[in-house]
């Protein structure tokens, strides 16, 4: 079996919340309604409702069952804005506030309070803006010092098994060291 069959066995088998912070973008909107129907994942959209319809209407496309959350209005701001300050006393609230209905912020903050199992990002927002978010929200693991990353690559033919390519992100970590 394929890595993309074993990942699409597995995401069925337990799909997880996963919430997407760059909706505005065609290519989230596709990926989320596939995720949604093929039982891969539960997906979110993370934006401004109207500036969504606007751009689906624009492009011809259908949210079918994705859910939307608008975090600027969402009942869950107080909650994250509570736990950010509480983890980071010297933090005005006021500001905290304005930045955790970023969707980026907010996504972070789905992750961090367990209401959703992965945020994907990237496609429109640059990687230091992602990163910046997960590490002010969530933050490391303890015992971790650095982030890391790795994508990977089938190579034409790898379909059945056959070579899979990993690649480290070096623009995460420019020098990695064993540590």
């Amino acid at each position: 079996m394929d890595l993309i069959a074993r990942c699409a066995e597995s995401a069925r088998a337990r799909p997880g919340r996963v919430v997407f912070p760059d909706a505005l973008d065609e290519r989230a909107i596709l990926a989320a309604v596939r995720l949604a129907r093929e039982g891969w994942a539960k997906p979110v959209l993370l934006g401004n409702p109207f500036e969504l319809r606007a751009l689906c209407l624009r492009q011809g496309l259908r949210l079918e069952a994705v859910p939307l959350i608008d975090p600027a209005v969402s009942p869950l701001l107080d909650r994250f804005v509570e736990g950010y300050v509480e983890r980071h006393p010297d933090s005005p609230p006021e500001e905290v506030r304005a930045q955790m209905t970023d969707p980026l912020w907010f996504g972070a903050a789905l992750v961090e309070h367990g209401i959703a199992s992965h945020c994907i990002a990237g496609n429109l927002s640059t990687t230091s803006a992602v990163l910046r978010a997960g590490l002010r929200v969530i933050g490391l693991a303890e015992g971790n010092r650095t982030v890391s990353s790795i994508f990977f690559m089938l190579p034409p033919g790898s379909e059945g098994g056959g070579r899979i390519l990993g690649f480290g992100d070096c623009g995460v970590v420019p020098r990695p060291t064993v540590e």
